[in-house]
């Protein structure tokens, strides 16, 4: 390798960041983030001394290269399992069943964002940067970020949800087409303080429901505030219906079928904030896990190009850091 490639990464996410972690020894590489933290979904927002779990509420292993990547953080104490009963709620039926699943699920520690933020360490991250377009030409390209622009890189990748990478990506990117089935839901996530605990001796439980999907007891997860708070999600289909409706309207939605599924818990709310995520979810996954465009120096990763899981956008970027570091080496 006759001299060091400049990336530019965009997203400091669960991909961004693999990403970078995995190439940062034989590249110059600078991530790019619209949020001033690091995690995409894997989020936490505080309200004092309490944290909520926005986005992803769990996520499992399955892969070895996963495994092996996590057990560093598990060894330093930012990854436990989330032991528990999550339960589920059949349309119609007030029963709550047991779910049968004993795959150890993990969270981060204190919060969610405890991964990402152990697995930025060493990283060039901007925060705060929102990326308008890629613009120039293979080998020179810049990224606009208001009046200015950032560059010049010789590759750039979008490790961002699917419909932001593909409205970066220039005209000439050659993975248009393979994106082009994907399909992403949105989700709208009420974050609750309580006067008491709403869930008994379930930490989580999924519901059939026309508006609500997902409850889960803060508490029971390790290392956080013992004050009764729960986070509620709100079914996909219905968010898409409803992406752009103003918060107060769905905050209000959400807390009269939440009255419907657990009679009681709205009269004790002390305090209620809803967060629009217009990329939850992965429904259709694209045509190819590996996005990459050789001839231009431009390829996109991300939960989307294999499954709706945290490990999956982990192993999108580890085989696209894969391509492209081998594509390094030769050049």
């Amino acid at each position: 390798m006759s001299d060091r490639k400049k990336i530019a990464v965009i997203g400091a996410g669960i991909a961004g960041l693999t990403f970078a972690r995995s190439l940062h020894g034989i590249a110059d590489i600078t991530i790019f983030e619209k949020s001033h933290g690091v995690g995409g979904r894997m989020a936490t927002r505080r309200a004092g001394e309490i944290t909520f779990d926005h986005g992803a509420q769990y996520f499992t292993v399955r892969d070895p290269l996963f495994h092996a990547m996590l057990e560093p953080a598990l060894e330093l104490g930012f990854v436990e399992t989330w032991s528990g009963t999550i339960g589920s709620s059949s349309m119609g039926s007030a029963s709550i069943i047991d779910e049968s699943d004993r795959a150890p699920r993990f969270v981060g520690v204190p919060s969610m964002t405890a991964l990402p933020k152990w697995m930025a360490h060493g990283l060039d991250i901007r925060l705060g940067v929102t990326i308008d377009a890629i613009e120039g030409s293979p080998c020179n390209w810049r990224l606009a970020t208001g009046y200015e622009r950032a560059g010049p890189f010789d590759w750039v990748v979008a490790a961002c949800p699917a419909p932001q990478a593909m409205a970066l990506m220039p005209a000439n990117y050659s993975g248009f087409r393979a994106a082009a089935s994907t399909k992403m839901n949105a989700c709208f996530t009420l974050m609750l303080i309580l006067q008491s605990r709403a869930l008994g001796r379930h930490c989580a439980v999924r519901y059939d429901d026309e508006v609500i999907a997902w409850v889960a007891d803060c508490t029971s997860r390790p290392q956080r505030s013992p004050l009764p708070t729960i986070v509620v999600h709100s079914q996909n289909q219905w968010a898409d219906r409803h992406v752009d409706d103003d918060l107060e309207v769905v905050r209000t939605a959400m807390l009269d079928s939440l009255a419907r599924l657990l009679p009681g818990v709205p009269e004790g709310v002390l305090s209620a904030n809803v967060h629009r995520w217009k990329f939850a979810n992965v429904q259709t996954v694209s045509e190819s896990d590996v996005l990459m465009d050789l001839e231009n120096g431009l390829a996109a990763c991300g939960d989307w190009t294999i499954g709706n899981r945290v490990e999956a956008a982990f192993l999108s970027a580890t085989r696209l850091s894969k391509a492209i570091g081998e594509r390094l080496w030769q050049t």
